[in-house]
């Protein structure tokens, strides 16, 4: 058995007491987690997790609505937490565009739901495959989310 001097265990002791007390009582000891951005991203299938899926009005007004999906880039370490967007068009007389039903099968979901919002909220966290393509927007490269299949392997 070790046993440990009183005087490293007493100095030990105020030095956790004074961080306590500099902090205000609390210390958050969580890793904080790396920012996910949109980044350079080469063409061509990629696995891929739902970061985040919305309902968003376009600028023209209220009156349209799109889509706006991101998809976080997984199982590949030099495109760690790289997003890449996706853009769907949403009609309020309930046809959907084919190319989110095309993501929502790839990635697993079931066919029912009640209205759009309980799919974007079904969509968050789902892996699947995405086809990445390169659009230029005032002579800069932007990535873009075409085409969707179910994640191999998974």
């Amino acid at each position: 058995m070790v046993s440990i001097p009183w005087d490293i265990i007493l100095i030990v002791g105020v030095f956790a007491g004074v961080i306590w007390f500099v902090t205000g009582g609390t210390y958050n000891f969580q890793i904080q987690e790396p920012s996910k951005r949109y980044g350079r991203l080469k063409r061509g299938w990629h696995a891929a997790r739902i970061h985040q899926a919305s309902l968003k009005s376009t600028r023209s007004g209220a009156l349209r609505q799109y889509i706006n999906a991101e998809f976080e880039i997984i199982r590949e370490k030099q495109y760690r937490d790289i997003l890449v967007p996706g853009f769907f068009n949403y009609n309020k007389n309930g046809k959907p565009d084919p190319r989110f039903l095309d993501m929502g099968k790839a990635a697993g979901l079931r066919e029912n739901y009640a209205n759009v919002y309980s799919v974007l909220r079904d969509l968050i966290g789902k892996e699947l495959s995405i086809y990445v393509v390169h659009r230029y927007k005032k002579g800069q490269r932007r990535e873009r989310a075409e085409d969707f299949r179910p994640l191999a392997g998974a």
